[in-house]
């Protein structure tokens, strides 16, 4: 489902800055984590699919130096836009479907896994490591979506999108047909949502720190501030 940020290169990101003082630390915090995903059916030749923006936030409370309590929520869209490459030859929607998950459960989509958890955290200095509280799996968005073609140079689409998602490694299960010079799919595919492990940061009210752009696959941008 992809990789997340590593905890160390978030540090190293952020490093540089003066810290906080140790009496600066008490009080209440909040990470915001924000980006989008391309949910995409094809390779850099041919695709199509829907870019869906998603924001995690972690607020928790630092008491004497110490960590005290947090949690974490997550919520995706409502901006979800239609990608096609090339430009205005494919069309696409979300649309609803089910998905079953880890434990055999039925879920419709689209779903986040946790959109609520817990997270622990330990302080050490003038800074902080939160650790979200789920298992291996981590938290993730599935979706389903529907795509159509009606451009004749597109007949290799679903071949590319074969290619596409073994190369990509995404987690995609796709119904093709073609029927009148149609060519349509609804694919249901599942991408995972940072954080996906323990992040050690600067306890400061730091800068935006951005991994990816609007035109790239994935993006995310970690931002953490000292609330009044």
């Amino acid at each position: 489902m992809g990789r997340g940020l590593p905890a160390v290169l978030l540090l190293v990101l952020w490093y540089g800055s003066p810290g906080a003082r140790a009496e600066d630390l008490d009080g209440q915090w909040r990470l915001v984590i924000s980006g989008h995903h391309s949910f995409l059916f094809g390779d850099h030749i041919l695709a199509a699919g829907l870019r869906i923006p998603w924001e995690t936030i972690i607020e928790f409370r630092i008491r004497d130096g110490a960590y005290v309590v947090g949690n974490g929520e997550t919520h995706w869209g409502p901006e979800v836009v239609d990608y096609s490459r090339p430009a205005n030859w494919f069309r696409c929607r979300l649309s609803t479907g089910t998905f079953l998950d880890r434990g055999l459960h039925l879920r419709e989509t689209p779903w986040v896994r946790l959109p609520r958890f817990p997270v622990a955290g330990e302080v050490h200095g003038q800074q902080v490591t939160l650790v979200p509280g789920f298992d291996s799996a981590g938290n993730y968005l599935a979706v389903t979506y529907h795509c159509e073609n009606r451009e004749p140079a597109a007949n290799n689409w679903f071949t590319y999108a074969e290619r596409g998602r073994k190369e990509g490694g995404w987690r995609q299960d796709a119904i093709t047909a073609e029927a009148d010079g149609v060519r349509s799919v609804e694919v249901k595919e599942v991408r995972s949502l940072p954080p996906e492990g323990p992040l050690t940061l600067p306890l400061q009210s730091g800068p935006v720190i951005t991994l990816g752009d609007d035109q790239a696959p994935s993006s995310a941008s970690y931002r953490l501030e000292r609330l009044p």
